[in-house]
C-alpha cells in the first residue's frame, strides 16, 4: 500500500518585495521535491488563497526555501499538518 501524502500550509508575508509576495519562488524538500510559484489568479476572474497548501510527499517534515521577487532567501523547517507564516527578512 502507498504511503500517505503529508501536507502543510504556509503563508508568506513580503517586506522589502510586495506584501502579498507575488512571484515568489518556493522550493519544499521532504521525501520529494515540489517546487511553488505564488500568483495572484491562475485563470480568468479567478484569485488564489493566500494560504498555500505544500506536499512534503511522506516526510513529516521538509525545509522550505522561499526566494523573494528582491532576490533575498528564507529557509525554514515546517512539519506536516502544521500552518506557517513565513516574512522576507
Amino acid at each position: 500500500p502507498k504511503s500517505p501524502i503529508n501536507t502543510a500550509t504556509i503563508h508568506l508575508e513580503g517586506t522589502k518585495s510586495n506584501r502579498d509576495a507575488i512571484g515568489a519562488r518556493i522550493k519544499v524538500e521532504g521525501s520529494e521535491t515540489h517546487y511553488y510559484t505564488v500568483r495572484s489568479t491562475q485563470a480568468f476572474m479567478s484569485q488564489n488563497s493566500d494560504w498555500m497548501v505544500v506536499s512534503l510527499g511522506d516526510a513529516e517534515s521538509a525545509t522550505v526555501t522561499v526566494t523573494w521577487p528582491s532576490g533575498n532567501h528564507t529557509v525554514t523547517r515546517v512539519r506536516a499538518g502544521e500552518r506557517t507564516l513565513i516574512r522576507e527578512k
